[in-house]
C-alpha cells in the first residue's frame, strides 16, 4: 500500500483556501510599516503606548503558508492600534474599517487557526497512521457541521467572525455568508478527496486502535484481503474469535493490549495490527532525525564516526527512558584503583 504524508496532504488542503482580497490588504499593511525603520518604530511605540500584547507585526510567506495564521492572529490583536497609527499618519485605509473586509478578515483568521491547531495535531512523536486517520476525519466532520452552522448564520465555532457581527452597528449577517458556506464545502471536498486513500483501511485502523469496537467482520476481512493480502475466510473466523475472547476483553484495560496477544492463536490480526503499527504516517519523524543530525553533526565534531552519530541520532529520536536504577543495581560494585 503506498501512500502520502499525511502532514503535507493536510497542508495542501490549507492552501487551497485564499480570500486573497484579505490577504492582499494584510501584506500590503505590513510591508508599508516593516519596510521603513521608522514607520517601525513608531509603530512599535504606539503599541506600547496602548499596551498591546504584541509589538511587532509578523511577515507572511507563501512557501510556509502555516505562517499565515500566526500572521492574521497577530494582525487581529493589532488590528485597533493599527487603525489609530494609520490615521494619526493622516492616511485613511479604508479596509480595515470596512465591515465587509473586516467580517471576511475574522472568518480567514478563525478557519486558518483551525488548520493551523489541525497540523499542529498532526505532528510530534509516537504518532501511529490510525490516530492520525481519526483526526482528519475528524476534521472533515467538524467542516460538515461548521458548513451547517453558517448556513443558519450561526458562527459560535468562529469567535473572531461573531464578535465582528456583534460589535457593528448595527449587528447584521455578513454579506459575503454564501461565501463562506462555499469555502467550508470546497475544503472538506478536498479533504475527502486527498485522503480517500487513508478511508479506505479505516475500517482496519478503527479496529488497530480499539480492538473491541463492534465492526462488520466481512467488511473488515475485505478491506484487509485488498491491502494486507491474508485469506478472507480466516480473517472473518478470526477476528469474530478474537473480539469474543473474554481473557483478552479483561486484558484491554491496561491499554495497548497488542503486546499481550497470543501470536500463535491470533497470527492474522496481530501480523496486521503490526503491519499497520509500522507504517509511517508522516515525514515528521524523518525531518526531525534530520534536524537532530544537523545539530548534532556540527562543525566542533570532526572526529563524530557513522556508528557515533547513529547511537547520538537515536538516543535523540526515542522516547525510551532508560531505568537508571535498575540498570547500577545489576552492576558490580564499583571499585577504585589503587
Amino acid at each position: 500500500m503506498s501512500y502520502h504524508c499525511i502532514i503535507h496532504q493536510q497542508s495542501l488542503c490549507g492552501k487551497f483556501l485564499s480570500m486573497n482580497n484579505v490577504m492582499k490588504t494584510v501584506v500590503k499593511v505590513i510591508n508599508k510599516i516593516r519596510a521603513h525603520a521608522l514607520q517601525r518604530l513608531l509603530f512599535r511605540e504606539l503599541t506600547e503606548e496602548l499596551d498591546c500584547q504584541y509589538g511587532e507585526l509578523l511577515l507572511h510567506t507563501e512557501v510556509r503558508w502555516l505562517s499565515r495564521g500566526r500572521v492574521l492572529q497577530r494582525f487581529k490583536d493589532l488590528l485597533p492600534a493599527l487603525v489609530k497609527f494609520f490615521k494619526e499618519r493622516g492616511e485613511h485605509l479604508t479596509e480595515l474599517e470596512d465591515p465587509i473586509w473586516l467580517q471576511d478578515f475574522a472568518f480567514l483568521t478563525d478557519l486558518t487557526e483551525k488548520l493551523n491547531g489541525l497540523n499542529l495535531q498532526l505532528q510530534g512523536k509516537d504518532k501511529n497512521i490510525g490516530g492520525l486517520i481519526s483526526d482528519v476525519t475528524s476534521f472533515s466532520k467538524k467542516l460538515e457541521l461548521w458548513e451547517k452552522n453558517v448556513i443558519q448564520f450561526e458562527y459560535k465555532h468562529f469567535p473572531s467572525l461573531k464578535k465582528t457581527v456583534e460589535e457593528q452597528n448595527p449587528p447584521q449577517h455578513p454579506s459575503n455568508n454564501q461565501e463562506y458556506v462555499e469555502i467550508l464545502s470546497d475544503l472538506r471536498e478536498q479533504f475527502d478527496q486527498r485522503f480517500q486513500d487513508f478511508k479506505r483501511i479505516f475500517i482496519v485502523a478503527q479496529f488497530v486502535n480499539s480492538p473491541f469496537v463492534e465492526i462488520d467482520a466481512e467488511d473488515f476481512s475485505t478491506c484487509v484481503v485488498k491491502h494486507f493480502g491474508e485469506d478472507q475466510a480466516a480473517v472473518e473466523i478470526e477476528v469474530v474469535d478474537f473480539q469474543n475472547d473474554l481473557s483478552l476483553r479483561t486484558l484491554s484495560t491496561t491499554g495497548n493490549i497488542w503486546p499481550l496477544v497470543p501470536k500463535e492463536k491470533y497470527p492474522i490480526v496481530t501480523r496486521v495490527a503490526l503491519r499497520l503499527k509500522a507504517m509511517f504516517s508522516s515525514t515528521y519523524l524523518c525531518e526531525a532525525s534530520f534536524s537532530s543530525m544537523k545539530f548534532i553533526k556540527n562543525k566542533y565534531r570532526n572526529r563524530l564516526t557513522d556508528e557515533h552519530l547513529d547511537n547520538c541520532i537515536r538516543m535523540a529520536a526515542t522516547t525510551y527512558s532508560p531505568n537508571f536504577k535498575k540498570l547500577l543495581d545489576g552492576q558490580k560494585e564499583f571499585h577504585s584503583s589503587h
